[in-house]
């Protein structure tokens, strides 16, 4: 199928490589490693599963060969590719298939996934922000007392200075940078509610173990929250906005510099 965002001419205009490649099917299958490896080594913590079983499940599990081909039909017929792939991983751990994927259902998998990744784009998009703060900044400090010619209605207006220009830039970049860390620490959460969402194949320490994972994770725990669904609504137009705005005045910055 061919997109505008895999098109040979277009896609540059378009697509961004490094946040396609943060939600590859490479990556994704990573981190749907990662939450089977935290879980059964938080069960192994907490006494669910045998001595050692947490160590050597995710020694397979992070080795153990995924049949691409076999996870996309499974995937056609059941809609989402977590059956399947736990599947793939208790068979290539068959000593470890009882522990593994233990007490947790697909949106659990998936969530945790959903949230790693949502991360790792907002780590990058606040990196690009503070480099564009940071090269605006050595701009104004060799540059700001210059004059140029400020424009209204697409005319020449009053003098001003390269700082007076660059600080109009620099401040909403520091609002977006702002805006996406609090997002940042909003959307780093863990998912692990079971099959019904109540954890209840932890018994009393479904807490633990997901204050475990969620450690191991990089995340926060808070809860079961899979039927809401507010706070991943909100990174869209907070990735696209600050994507947007970081190209917007890096072109100034470049216009700028081409004319001095």
């Amino acid at each position: 199928m061919t997109s505008i965002f895999n098109h040979r001419w277009f896609s540059s205009l378009f697509a961004d490589t490094n946040i396609q490649s943060l939600w590859s099917a490479e990556v994704q299958s990573l981190h749907y490693r990662k939450f089977d490896i935290a879980l059964v080594q938080a069960l192994e913590k907490h006494g669910l599963v045998a001595d050692g079983m947490g160590q050597k499940a995710a020694a397979q599990i992070i080795c153990a060969q995924l049949d691409d081909a076999q996870l996309a039909r499974a995937t056609a017929i059941d809609g989402l590719p977590i059956p399947n792939f736990v599947k793939q991983m208790q068979k290539a751990a068959p000593d470890c298939a009882d522990a593994i994927h233990m007490g947790a259902t697909s949106q659990d998998v998936m969530d945790t996934a959903l949230s790693m990744t949502l991360v790792a784009t907002a780590d990058l998009l606040l990196e690009r922000i503070s480099g564009l703060i940071t090269q605006l900044d050595e701009i104004a400090a060799e540059h700001g007392g210059k004059r140029l010619v400020a424009q209204t209605r697409m005319q020449a207006a009053l003098p001003i200075t390269v700082a007076d220009r660059i600080a109009t830039w620099c401040t909403p970049l520091q609002g977006a940078h702002t805006n996406l860390a609090n997002m940042r620490l909003k959307i780093a959460r863990l998912q692990l509610g079971g099959a019904v969402g109540t954890r209840h194949a932890f018994k009393v320490k479904g807490h633990a173990i997901a204050q475990e994972m969620a450690n191991t994770l990089g995340l926060s725990e808070n809860g079961v929250w899979h039927s809401d669904r507010s706070r991943q609504h909100v990174c869209r137009p907070a990735f696209t906005d600050n994507r947007c705005l970081g190209q917007d005045r890096a072109g100034h910055r470049a216009d700028g510099a081409a004319r001095r």
